[in-house]
Formats: structure tokens, sequence, C-alpha cells
């Protein structure tokens, strides 16, 4: 009976709504973020509120505990998707970085040289 339990509180567990910051700490202006379920084949609705997420900025999502991908745009449109985010933590905490994904880190590289190239020189 006790492993009875244990099993139910463990499914409880990952049908719960859990709570999800997604710190923007990035180069980037993020205009859209969504998250849709590994087995889906849509996107669900923009999550960013305001239509932006400034470097610096955190938002706050209310999720059900489960495996996501996501796909996240810059101001530039330039589009970073995630596979397979498991995002069963509650208040769990989130940082975008430069890196988080392959294309942010090549824009923030493109536009580290040319603010290089556009710099006088001595």
């Amino acid at each position: 009976m006790k492993n009875l339990a244990l099993i139910a509180s463990l499914l409880g567990a990952c049908t719960t709504t859990s709570s999800i910051s997604v710190d923007n700490q990035s180069d980037f202006t993020i205009t859209e973020l969504y998250l849709t379920d590994v087995s889906s084949s849509s996107w669900g609705p923009n999550l960013v509120s305001n239509n932006q997420l400034l470097p610096g900025e955190t938002v706050r999502i209310d999720t059900s505990c489960g495996t996501y991908d996501a796909m996240l745009v810059d101001e530039t449109g330039v589009t970073c998707e995630l596979n397979s985010l498991d995002l069963c933590l509650d208040n769990a905490l989130w940082v975008i970085r430069n890196d988080t994904c392959t294309t942010f880190r090549e824009a923030a590289a493109q536009r580290k040289a040319a603010q290089t190239d556009s710099q006088p020189t001595k």
C-alpha cells in the first residue's frame, strides 16, 4: 500500500501546475516565446507579455508539469528552437543567454564583430 500511495503522489505531482521564471540574460530582446508539449505539432500562444522581454527582464509563466519544446524569437527575427525542456520544477528559473542556442550565439558574434568594425581606429 505504501508503494501505491507513493506512485499516486508522484503521478499527481506530474499533473500539477508549475511556475517558471524566464530570465533574459542575453543581449537580445525576446519578442516571442512559445512552449508546446513535445508531442504537439503546433506552437501555443506567444507567452511574452507586453510583446517583449528585454535583456535583464524576467517573465513568470504558469505551465503544467511536463516536457516541452520552446521557440524564442528576438527583435530581428532570429529564431531559437529548444527541444525537450523539463519544466517540472515548481518555481524554477530558466535563464536565457547568448549561448542558449546556436542561432543566438552566432547572432551575438555577428553583432560583436559589427560593433568592432564600426569603431574608429587610432
